[in-house]
């Protein structure tokens, strides 16, 4: 995976899978970059939790390797981060990791609006909260899109560029603080 916005739209698709109706992306800069993804579900057995982070590892019948969450598993430990994962049958998954994102092995970090503009136009999105954290909070709720069921590029173009636009002025924000 090239960028940062891959391993989370990777995840977010698992999630789809997963039957998830609602999907909470977070991110928080800090010293360190937290990520956390959770959905509600159909979950995964202990069992299944504990072969996830393994490469050799999928439940999709139709390969032989898992990609997402073995991936960042690595990721994090490159990183200098933090992997937690809890989930349980019909419960939904609950997914928080840590990134030192200035390591020179973490992945530049891709564009958010356009991740979730591609998610908007998928038939079996129900619902995708982003949240950012840096100084202040952004949200972003997808289903203000979603209800009015328009699937044109032209508003695929608009989620994209008001999550970047917002994105910009928290990065202005941190450069801002990092000369300080």
């Amino acid at each position: 995976m090239i960028y940062f916005t891959d391993y989370i739209f990777d995840l977010v698709q698992n999630s789809i899978n997963a039957q998830s109706k609602n999907i909470l992306i977070s991110l928080d800069f800090n010293e360190k970059l937290s990520f956390k993804l959770e959905d509600d579900g159909k979950g995964m057995s202990k069992e299944v939790l504990e072969k996830v982070k393994l490469f050799t590892y999928s439940t999709q019948k139709n390969r032989k390797v898992g990609l997402g969450l073995s991936m960042l598993h690595d990721l994090t430990a490159q990183t200098e981060g933090t992997f937690d994962i809890t989930s349980s049958i019909g419960n939904g998954t609950l997914l928080e990791t840590t990134f030192n994102h200035k390591h020179i092995d973490f992945p530049d970090f891709g564009d958010i609006g356009l991740m979730i503009s591609d998610l908007y136009v998928n038939p079996n999105v129900e619902n995708v909260i982003l949240e950012i954290k840096y100084i202040k909070t952004y949200t972003f709720d997808l289903i203000q899109f979603i209800e009015h069921k328009d699937f044109s590029y032209k508003v695929k173009k608009e989620i994209e560029y008001t999550i970047n636009k917002e994105i910009e002025e928290i990065r202005v924000d941190y450069e801002n603080i990092s000369r300080t």
